[in-house]
């Protein structure tokens, strides 16, 4: 308790012998914010251990600007904060919030998704976390497996200036359309299928 306190840490601690247990009321979090609060941001950063306290300081910093709550756990062995503000997510003030903490961890030489993922939300932070090549990597990755990108279309990867990040279904079976044989082509449009054997072939039959 000592060490704690030295830490700052001014409540007592609760011990739970039982690992599981401890895991369970962990995954419980969620849930009890729910229906205590209902609608709010819920992040997922992480930051080099050393910098932990500072990100839980800016956490603080940010929702007292705002003026809003928020509720903050997560695994501190990793780095690894989940910090819920209480604001609806489709608001200004959910966009600054976003903003802010995203940029704060990224300052503080962390990521912007510790395990959540990416989708769409925080694509606008991919390329300052990885930088420009890390993002042609990903996006090289990206067309060898999915070349008419109907995976997640919009999702991760930064859309090239000037181009949509992924073709949509429609696109993709345009191109598929570009890719099927002439004969092919005539015959779903009705028309006759011509002779395409060589003039050699055509030579030989009787």
């Amino acid at each position: 308790m000592r060490a704690l306190s030295a830490c700052g840490v001014r409540a007592r601690p609760t011990f739970v012998d039982d690992a599981e247990e401890l895991w369970s009321l962990r995954g419980q979090a969620s849930v009890a914010l729910d229906r205590r609060v209902g609608e709010r941001i819920r992040e997922d950063v992480a930051v080099p251990l050393a910098s932990l306290d500072r990100l839980q300081r800016a956490v603080d910093r940010i929702a007292a600007r705002e003026r809003i709550p928020v509720y903050l756990f997560g695994h501190l062995g990793e780095g690894s904060l989940h910090p819920n503000f209480v604001v609806p997510p489709d608001s200004a003030v959910a966009r600054r919030v976003r903003n802010a903490l995203l940029t704060t961890a990224l300052r503080l030489g962390g990521t912007i998704s510790a395990e959540h993922g990416i989708g769409s939300l925080k694509v606008p932070f991919v390329e300052r976390e990885i930088g420009p090549p890390g993002i042609e990597v990903w996006r090289a990755l990206k067309e060898s497996c999915d070349p008419d990108g109907v995976m997640n279309p919009g999702k991760l990867i930064p859309t090239r200036a000037g181009r949509r990040s992924s073709r949509s279904p429609s696109a993709a079976g345009v191109a598929r359309d570009r890719r099927v044989a002439p004969s092919a082509a005539r015959r779903s449009a009705g028309g006759p299928i011509p002779d395409r054997a060589s003039p050699r072939r055509r030579a030989a039959r009787p």
